[in-house]
């Protein structure tokens, strides 16, 4: 297979274990928000530094990683970070969080398992094919992990997308999910910024992820224009997989269009994705 169709392989297995075990990605979120907030908050560098997130992801859904996995030396490799990572994960549990702001931001993320995407509900979707924002967060997470295994020569800093990817939805937790073109969604930066500040501003961390979360929002850096894209591009995907699942022929066509009337997808491999998707190179 080539290397973009790897990533859309990655991506659809990730959709259907969601499907089959529909507490993974609340598992995944926790996990990986624990570990982030405890990197910052104790300063210190995690063992598996740029590959921690990517490992979390793997390790919660179960994945041998055998669509990235070209040989049995880079699998035993995969496999001794993984274990790598629980070992330090299981260690810093230990010391717990007994910080109460720590663990209000911890329950704060917790909340997005409560929020459907009102895309979904606006297109008829059935709710059991719904998905919440915590699910968002692990389909767009198994973008950016095939992505930078696929393509690893992309200049950009991945850890840091990963952790953009982790809270760019947390300020719903207070607003709710705003579709684009209601007359709610000219308030929607003001209300989610509030709601960020909120989350993070009694913890020693939180300049740094409110700075992260508008960093996301104003979209000038090469991070954040890279999130945003895998942001906008999970729904197309998503929608090409409901469409077998549901036998409608109108979802995908209707996300694809929108994005490629607003030329959301400019350049570089998630555009390529994009394109490959519907069945043309670029």
């Amino acid at each position: 297979m080539g290397r973009i169709e790897n990533v859309w392989t990655f991506y659809e297995n990730t959709v259907k274990i969601i499907y089959n075990r529909k507490n993974v990605a609340n598992d995944f979120l926790e996990q990986a928000i624990t570990n982030m907030l405890l990197e910052k908050e104790l300063e210190q560098e995690f063992l598996i530094n740029e590959q921690i997130y990517e490992m979390i992801l793997y390790h919660n859904s179960g994945y041998t990683d055998q669509e990235l996995r070209q040989n049995s030396a880079k699998m035993q490799e995969q496999e001794k970070l993984a274990n790598m990572l629980q070992r330090e994960y299981n260690c810093l549990s230990l010391q717990q969080i007994e910080n109460k702001e720590l663990q209000k931001v911890i329950d704060s993320f917790s909340q997005l398992k409560n929020i459907l995407r009102t895309g979904w509900i606006k297109r008829n979707v059935p709710l059991e094919y719904q998905e919440t924002d915590t699910e968002h967060t692990m389909q767009m997470s198994s973008l950016a992990t095939s992505l930078f295994n696929e393509y690893p020569d992309l200049q950009l800093d991945r850890k840091k997308i990963h952790e953009m990817i982790l809270i760019h939805e947390i300020g719903e937790k207070e607003a709710g999910d705003i579709r684009e073109g209601t007359s709610e969604h000219q308030t929607k930066h003001a209300l989610e910024e509030q709601a960020v500040i909120n989350v993070f501003k009694n913890i020693k961390s939180g300049d740094y992820f409110i700075g992260l979360w508008e960093e996301f929002e104003e979209r000038k850096t090469e991070e954040a224009m890279f999130t945003y894209q895998l942001d906008k591009i999970d729904p197309v995907l998503k929608a090409k997989i409901l469409d077998k699942e549901l036998k409608r022929d109108d979802l995908f066509l209707d996300f694809f269009n929108y994005e490629e009337k607003r030329q959301t997808f400019k350049e570089g491999k998630v555009k390529e994705l994009f394109y490959y998707i519907k069945g043309r190179r670029i």
